[in-house]
């Protein structure tokens, strides 16, 4: 009887693709169960402050939890400048409105838990005030782990302004 000799480059690329395989679900294990609870918090803490009442309060959304295109369109500074004011402003509509031009693509298995502040079909809407002239503000946030890093991040943010008064 005759023994077959395996083929060590068919041996190779069998292994390989067994850690890939292997290396796909840890990593998805470890989003869903040590990631995906820190993103499902940071959305229901947003949910919280950002309401109709106070549609400006983005607050409880610091710098460092955005994802890395928002931080390329919109600078830490002028960031934290809107969340140290109390009542919005000019700065506020401004930042509004870069934080709805950016575009985002989520990053390999980000997909997979992602936590809402709003969604793009039924936004949190609130009307805001200034210098009398009123605005009507609709919000949806999307929540993710960071794969990098498993720390929530916002991979979208969906703002929309209209103004609705004129002085």
């Amino acid at each position: 009887m005759a023994v077959k000799k395996s083929n060590p480059i068919g041996t190779f690329f069998t292994i390989l693709l067994v850690l890939a395989i292997a290396a796909v679900l840890y990593y998805g294990l470890v989003m869903a169960t040590q990631a995906g609870p820190a993103a499902q918090e940071a959305a229901e803490k947003a949910e919280m402050y950002i309401t109709p009442d106070s549609i400006s309060n983005i607050k409880c959304i610091p710098y460092s939890m955005l994802s890395e295109p928002f931080k390329a369109s919109i600078n830490e500074d002028e960031y934290n400048a809107v969340l140290k004011k109390d009542a919005p402003d000019e700065n506020t509509l401004e930042l509004f409105k870069k934080l709805g031009g950016v575009v985002n693509e989520p990053q390999f298995l980000q997909g997979a838990a992602v936590y809402y502040c709003g969604t793009v079909e039924n936004p949190v809407t609130g009307i805001i005030k200034i210098k009398g002239i009123e605005y009507k503000v609709t919000q949806a946030i999307s929540f993710a782990p960071n794969v990098k890093n498993f720390e929530p991040e916002v991979i979208q943010w969906t703002v929309t302004v209209e103004r609705l008064t004129y002085a």
